[in-house]
């Protein structure tokens, strides 16, 4: 007769194994999606502070930042963080400039918010989710 071994370190490795797989995935879908949604700008248009010169066209209100610059795209991070035995799997993407933080949650003089990590998550949530639950055991 045949006998049956349930091997749950082996099943929970290679679970934790692909779930780390799917957010490392999904967390750089995510960041591609933030970063295209920096477009030229919609806005007012003043001299840009970049080197050189020339005018800078900012985005509209409560649309991603218009950037002069790739300091902002540049910035932006995609992390995967547990995945060890008894720790949950946490994808983050965002920035670590302080004006992306300030466009984000519109901490500006007039407080217009520029957002563009929220917005590029909620627009392609259902994408993630797909990315998230393609690979299986």
């Amino acid at each position: 007769m045949a006998k049956v071994t349930w091997n749950d370190k082996a099943i929970l490795s290679l679970t934790k194994s692909i779930q780390l797989q799917s957010m490392n995935e999904a967390t750089s879908f995510l960041s591609t999606k933030v970063k295209d949604s920096m477009l030229p700008g919609t806005g007012n248009i003043w001299p840009s502070k970049k080197p050189g010169g020339g005018m800078h066209q900012a985005s509209i209100p409560n649309i991603a930042p218009a950037p002069d610059t790739e300091e902002l795209k540049d910035s932006i991070y995609e992390i995967v963080l547990g995945g060890t035995a008894n720790t949950n799997i946490i994808g983050k993407v965002g920035t670590n400039n302080f004006k992306g933080i300030i466009h984000e949650l519109g901490y500006t003089i007039n407080g217009d918010k520029r957002p563009f990590l929220r917005p590029a998550l909620d627009k392609n949530s259902d994408e993630i989710i797909k990315i998230l639950g393609k690979n299986k055991i």
